[in-house]
């Protein structure tokens, strides 16, 4: 008797499968493009957000140049820690620190980072690039295309004008790399 129910339970799981086999279908989207996770210690302003535009523009063009063919790079302003749990979880490719120093949350192992000084002064900031050890391609492609993004005229302009005084022209953006 209860094999015969086993054989029924059996036969109505495999019937009701095939009955939603038609209805339930899986999709999956997948983006060619760089997530960039912007974290800015300024407070919002359309001069800012032209900042964070020009460096997404200026990163896919470097990036695009080392590849040969478009990048294009997704962007968006979030916080330190969510920004950091981005990066932790995949939600992210790439973050981009600009402040005076390193936010906390965004000091994670198994990452490594670049930076800038940028401006001169009392108006001096870091950059940071900061992204995942795990993708070995993506990082000899981010440390290539780092330098140029951050020395490319349209980054550089925009950050003329976020700056209350222009940066010492003699003076270029200073690059370290550091792995973690």
């Amino acid at each position: 008797m209860k094999a015969i129910l086993r054989t029924c339970l059996c036969f109505a799981a495999l019937g009701a499968n095939a009955a939603f086999a038609d209805q339930s279908a899986v999709r999956v989207v997948a983006s060619s493009d760089l997530r960039l996770i912007i974290v800015d210690s300024a407070r919002a302003t359309p001069t800012r957000d032209a900042l964070h535009q020009a460096f997404a523009a200026s990163l896919g063009k470097a990036m695009g140049d080392a590849v040969g063919g478009p990048v294009a790079v997704r962007m968006k302003c979030e916080a330190a820690d969510q920004a950091a749990f981005g990066l932790s979880n995949g939600g992210c490719h790439v973050v981009l620190s600009i402040g005076k120093t390193l936010p906390r949350p965004l000091v994670l192992s198994g990452t490594s980072r670049l930076s800038a000084t940028l401006g001169a002064g009392k108006n001096e900031k870091e950059a940071f690039l900061i992204f995942s050890n795990d993708d070995a391609g993506l990082q000899k492609l981010l440390t290539k295309s780092f330098a140029s993004a951050i020395t490319d005229n349209r980054f550089l302009d925009a950050l003329d004008g976020g700056l209350e005084t222009a940066p010492d022209p003699t003076k270029g953006p200073k690059l370290a790399s550091t792995g973690l």
